[in-house]
């Protein structure tokens, strides 16, 4: 560049009006950020102390061993010019709330040198305090799970069933009844007090008198299939053992879990197959959708065994065979009992207990059972669908 004349100590930008607006333009978007005004006035200082001290016969080396002090404190970060910021600087930079960041207050009196290390200093606070208080947001979560001990935070009790507030309801329910309530009569105890289908009635009673009745009270013999035993057994539900199953079974529990606690057995912590068969027998027994099949105990069976596959083949998700409590609150279980306690027509009730459902199941087993043994072999299975199975 020397060799043609031309060197940049020569270019004055008046002779350039296009970089001059350029270059205006990068030093106001420079000054404009937080800080660029500060910065300035400590350059100024910085330059008019240096002139003082020429001034006052201070030698050139000295000056410029003065001048090589470092401008800031040790930890002030400088000011940079513009640069083009990266993707995780704005979302950063969007994700700040002038709530998280509050405005710093910088004393009248203080110099600009001051203003830069007091905002420097308040940033090291913002970010002490920051991270007390997610650390003090992590010590608030509450443990969720702990090995070995039940957890209970899906169970949503009510005060209305305290037997402080149901007590005198449940007092006129056994007033005309000294001795104890009929089993007969206990279905309206089931359904409105217990809040459980009044097909759970008889189940119910028997649970009742085994666990919290007296030494003389009877237990109701189990429902068998077809019309015999129908005759009313005699046994009957006094008040104190009501009220101690109320205590154990009804107060500390929500209806779902009252639900699935009366299907299984008490000793043990899931619901079997075979827990649902006293239940469906009382279904058959009184649902009028089901009175049809009274002489004819053979379907009564299969009905009965077809309503408890399918409700496995729903609610136990995990294949376990038994159905856990998680399972139940999960499904449409407790609710499509409670529907076809109060629907007369079962075919309405299309989750499990639909006869129509039923009957196109059975004439599919059937057509398939070719040497009708009541079981699919392989090769049975295999015709299913014009042999669409692989």
């Amino acid at each position: 560049m020397e060799e043609l004349g031309f060197t940049f100590s020569n270019v004055q930008l008046a002779n350039f009006p296009s970089a001059k607006l350029k270059v205006d333009e990068l030093f106001n978007e420079w000054i404009s950020q937080e800080g660029g005004a500060a910065l300035c006035s400590i350059l100024l200082e910085a330059a008019a102390l240096y002139g003082t001290e020429l001034e006052n016969g201070e030698s050139g080396e000295q000056a410029r061993s003065s001048s090589s002090q470092p401008l800031f404190p040790r930890g002030v970060n400088t000011f940079k010019s513009p640069k083009k910021r990266t993707q995780a600087e704005m979302l950063s930079s969007q994700n700040r709330t002038p709530e998280s960041t509050p405005p710093k207050e910088v004393p009248a009196t203080a110099t600009p040198a001051s203003a830069v290390i007091s905002e420097a200093g308040s940033d090291s606070a913002d970010e002490d305090h920051s991270a007390k208080g997610r650390r003090a947001n992590f010590d608030k979560i509450p443990v969720f799970y702990i090995p070995g001990k039940k957890n209970n935070h899906l169970r949503i009790t009510s005060d209305e069933d305290l037997l402080s507030k149901r007590l005198p309801e449940i007092e006129a329910f056994f007033k005309p009844f000294p001795a104890g309530i009929p089993i007969e009569k206990f279905v309206h105890v089931t359904k409105r007090l217990c809040g459980i289908p009044s097909f759970f009635n008889l189940p119910l009673c028997r649970r009742i008198n085994e666990r919290f009745g007296d030494a003389d009270a009877g237990i109701p013999p189990p429902r068998t299939i077809g019309r015999s035993g129908r005759h009313p057994s005699g046994v009957k539900i006094k008040l104190k053992a009501f009220l101690k199953f109320w205590q154990a079974e009804v107060e500390p529990y929500d209806r779902v879990e009252r639900f699935f606690r009366v299907i299984k057995r008490h000793d043990a912590e899931y619901i079997y197959k075979d827990d649902f068969i006293p239940f469906l027998q009382e279904l058959l027994h009184f649902h009028p959708g089901l009175d049809f099949l009274e002489a004819h105990e053979e379907f009564q069976r299969k009905y009965a065994l077809t309503v408890i596959t399918r409700i496995f083949y729903t609610v136990n998700t995990s294949r376990s065979g038994k159905l856990s409590l998680r399972e139940v609150r999960g499904s449409n279980l407790f609710n499509a009992c409670m529907h076809v306690d109060e629907e007369t027509d079962i075919n309405r009730v299309v989750e499990y207990f639909s006869y129509e459902h039923f009957y196109v199941l059975y004439c599919k087993f059937f057509e398939l059972d070719m040497d009708k043994d009541s079981k699919l072999t392989k090769a049975d299975l295999v015709k299913y669908g014009e042999h669409s199975l692989s």
